[in-house]
Order: C-alpha cells, then sequence, then structure tokens
C-alpha cells in the first residue's frame, strides 16, 4: 500500500444508524469486541479453513497506519487472546497450530457457562 499524500485509503461498507450516525456492528460478535480485535476476528473468520499468518493478518490490520505498525508479530497473539474472552460465551476462538509459521483460524469450542 502506498504510504504519503496520495495513498489510497481501503473503504469497508458500514451499517450506520440513522439517528445518531454511529456505526452499527455487522453482527452480535462484532458488538463485543474492540475496533482491533473486530479486525482480526474478521480477517480470521474471512481466512476460513486455510488459515492466514501473522504477518498477513498485521500487514491487513495496520494497512491504515502510515508508519504500517508495529514490526513484531506478536501482537496479533495479544489481540486474538482478549477477543477470545469475548468470543468464549459465543463458543469460538481464534487460534493458531504452534511452530515458527502459525497459521490463524477461527474455530469452535464447547461454550462455557458463565458464572455470575
Amino acid at each position: 500500500m502506498k504510504k504519503g499524500k496520495n495513498r489510497i485509503k481501503p473503504v469497508y461498507p458500514v451499517n450506520v444508524c440513522r439517528e445518531c450516525g454511529h456505526p452499527i456492528p455487522t453482527d452480535d460478535i462484532a458488538a463485543v469486541l474492540s475496533p482491533r480485535q473486530r479486525r482480526v476476528y474478521e480477517i480470521v473468520r474471512l481466512a476460513g479453513t486455510a488459515g492466514i499468518s501473522s504477518k498477513e493478518i498485521r500487514d491487513k490490520v495496520y494497512e491504515d497506519d502510515p508508519n504500517g505498525g508495529p514490526k513484531e508479530t506478536n501482537i496479533i497473539s495479544v489481540f486474538a487472546h482478549y477477543a477470545n474472552v469475548r468470543l468464549r460465551p459465543f463458543g469460538l476462538e481464534i487460534t493458531a497450530r504452534r511452530g515458527p509459521w502459525p497459521l490463524w483460524r477461527l474455530t469452535k469450542r464447547e461454550i462455557e457457562e458463565i458464572v455470575e
């Protein structure tokens, strides 16, 4: 992606509230995630069963950042961890296989009862 003043910004379709103009999340799951967590969730969900690498996720999450975001890919693990806490009631988890080239996938897990 180009950097500088001639940079092209991606456009994402967003539903907007007619009353207040606030963006409306696409589903109940996206509503509980922070913006970066939501972006990681959407990227991994769209990757499907093939999975997606940490570098590819990082590049997509920070494509709007003029500095390109952090160089390390471990930030994806952090976003996934905190997203998984919020995804647990939906029976979903963002997981990656272990090893030097992890591929991230959205997987189903048992829904845990929330104890209040």
